[in-house]
């Protein structure tokens, strides 16, 4: 949050009036943090959608985004932007750390990577069960 406290100050001298303002700035540290997406489903060898993070604090909270594997993902953005393809691998927690020079919060996404041979393993099954079944494909 951004609180400050303002005071005025009327000193008279015998020919005229100066009128001080003065006021101060308290800091915050970082909280009241939120990612756009808890969990993301994405199909693998798909791209995920973006996640965003923000968080409260004065001065403004800077971002950095690691991966379960404590690999850092980005640094200096609040988005989670995975660009290309994701394996299985890739899967799991990616960790926003919002931060400034009086503290830090965390906050966790969950990238659910699925696995996209599900529906050729279930049109296999059928195949060999000599079942004819209509089955959707997107």
């Amino acid at each position: 949050m951004h609180n400050f406290s303002c005071s005025l100050i009327f000193i008279r001298f015998v020919a005229y009036t100066v009128k001080l303002t003065t006021c101060q700035y308290f800091s915050d540290p970082p909280e009241n943090i939120t990612v756009s997406n808890k969990i993301v489903n994405v199909t693998e060898g798909h791209i995920p959608e973006k996640v965003l993070c923000s968080a409260v604090a004065y001065p403004e909270a800077t971002y950095q985004w690691k991966h379960d594997t404590g690999t850092l993902i980005g640094k200096g953005n609040n988005a989670l932007i995975l660009s290309s393809p994701v394996s299985r691998a890739e899967g799991g927690n990616y960790t926003c750390e919002a931060s400034n020079r009086h503290g830090k919060i965390t906050q966790k996404t969950f990238i659910n990577v699925l696995c996209k041979y599900i529906m050729r393993i279930s049109v296999r099954i059928c195949m060999i069960l000599h079942t004819i079944i209509e089955i959707p494909f997107f």
